[in-house]
């Protein structure tokens, strides 16, 4: 994934901000542990989001005091199933985005594929359904590019399909189908995001965007786009009230009622965000 998910932190209790910050450093240390150091430099909020998800319905994740290799002082770091599968994930997604950055002619990604290469096969082997559906996405999402598929429904679909199955991933019976579905929402809502937030980048080099393909310039993709993300948002904020997850409850909510669309009003405006360092 790639950034997007995040919280809206001013709007965060100071312990709900300590327990985001206690996720994404436990993804982190986990990455570290599962697959070498060198996988941090790739982490980005969203994969925070899945362990809080998974954490809430499944409640197999706890604190430990751990140390922070690059600070260098104690913190809290969630540590359980859901952290380290999240982790696992993060890296199958990274090492896939590298494999796209390298199609599109970028160097240093054919390097970064290479180092991560022995973990991603460690991985691979843990979760071969996860894996194949993965490969299956790519294969997917390269053929709708090659074809110029100019429906934006269709050009989301394979991601969508595999965040859908990534959310309900190894979780319990009765919580998969509202995992699906938030899944389902918010990787069309990550696709079509990512699409308009390189779209000028995209337009400069004559790459493939979906919103160009569509015919749109930037200033009416935003228009045609933004009602559609939002009710994204909104679908996946229905399914997620479906669940019992009142552990990590309010900073779901705060993710998706405010941290989202936080998000997308910044892209839209062509600005970055920037609450600080975890």
């Amino acid at each position: 994934m790639f950034g997007y998910i995040r919280p809206c932190r001013p709007e965060l209790k100071i312990k709900e901000d300590a327990l985001f910050r206690a996720y994404y450093c436990g993804v982190c240390k986990s990455l570290g542990r599962r697959s070498g150091p060198l996988c941090r430099t790739l982490l980005r909020y969203d994969l925070a989001f899945l362990a809080l998800l998974q954490d809430g319905v499944k409640g197999d994740a706890h604190a430990e005091t751990l140390r922070c290799p690059l600070k260098g002082n104690k913190l809290d770091m969630m540590q359980g199933g859901s952290v380290a599968f999240a982790a696992d994930a993060h890296l199958l997604l990274s090492a896939a985005k590298l494999r796209d950055d390298k199609r599109d002619g970028h160097a240093l990604a054919a390097l970064g594929g290479a180092a991560l290469a022995p973990a991603v096969k460690r991985v691979s082997a843990l979760y071969p359904d996860l894996a194949a559906a993965l490969e299956e996405m790519l294969r997917a999402q390269e053929e709708l590019e090659k074809r110029g598929c100019a429906e934006p429904d269709d050009a989301a679909e394979p991601f969508s399909q595999f965040l859908s199955a990534l959310f309900a991933y190894s979780m319990p019976s009765h919580a998969q189908p509202a995992l699906r579905y938030m899944g389902r929402n918010i990787g069309k809502w990550i696709y079509w995001l990512d699409a308009l937030d390189d779209y000028d980048q995209d337009e400069k080099k004559g790459a493939y965007n979906i919103w160009r393909a569509a015919g749109y310039s930037r200033k009416e993709a935003c228009a045609w786009a933004l009602p559609l993300l939002m009710q994204c948002i909104s679908q996946a904020r229905l399914a997620y009230d479906l669940l019992d997850a009142a552990k990590t409850g309010a900073l779901v909510e705060n993710i998706l009622d405010e941290g989202m669309p936080r998000v997308m009003d910044a892209v839209a405006e062509g600005r970055r965000l920037d609450d600080g360092s975890i």
